[in-house]
């Protein structure tokens, strides 16, 4: 019998536990109003949530007809470092 340790677990709770909804719209719509995009609403980008950030990053990009810059996810990320837990 092998004895397995393990030094971290990490559990995606992201919408069970908490409600991140609102500061994931707001950084993608920040994001959008930065390429001259205009928002879109909470509960449509809450919609596109579930399948990662770059895929998020696609979907509102294509939601809002524009073209994706090569760097949006990195800007995406960085916006929303920024604003994490101003609602959450």
């Amino acid at each position: 019998m092998s004895v397995v340790h393990f030094r971290l677990i990490a559990f995606d709770l992201d919408g069970t536990l908490i409600d991140s909804k609102k500061d994931i719209a707001d950084a993608a719509n920040e994001l959008l109003r930065s390429c001259d995009a205009a928002p879109l609403a909470e509960e449509r980008i809450g919609r596109m949530v579930g399948d990662g950030a770059a895929t998020l990053v696609a979907r509102a990009f294509a939601a809002s007809g524009i073209q994706r810059p090569d760097d949006a996810l990195a800007r995406f990320l960085a916006i929303y470092d920024r604003l994490l837990l101003h609602h959450t």
